[in-house]
């Protein structure tokens, strides 16, 4: 019962770590439109899909997801709106959520 417990407690835990990814609003060189930019701080991760303001605002990717990202590289996503407050970023690792100010 102990054992069971304690299992059940580490894989609670495993879900509460720091997000495999980071995410990053910039501007594309060429077309000097914002651009998303979520780089993988681990040694893989797969990114599933990527929601911008709770999905109000359509989000692009350059490359077809699922995308499987290595370490320090990043996928690229062209948002739908001028402003993005809020990008989620659905991983083979969980759920994360990224806040920007305006």
């Amino acid at each position: 019962m102990r054992k069971s417990f304690i299992s059940a407690c580490v894989m609670m835990l495993a879900g509460c770590g720091e997000a495999p990814v980071t995410v990053e609003i910039g501007q594309s060189q060429a077309w000097g439109t914002p651009q998303i930019e979520i780089t993988s701080i681990v040694d893989g991760v797969t990114v599933k899909e990527v929601k911008v303001n709770r999905g109000n605002c359509t989000a692009a990717p350059y490359q077809e997801l699922p995308r499987d990202l290595a370490m320090g590289t990043t996928l690229i996503a062209v948002p739908g709106c001028p402003n993005v407050v809020e990008v989620a970023v659905s991983t083979d690792k969980g759920n994360y959520d990224f806040s920007f100010n305006q």
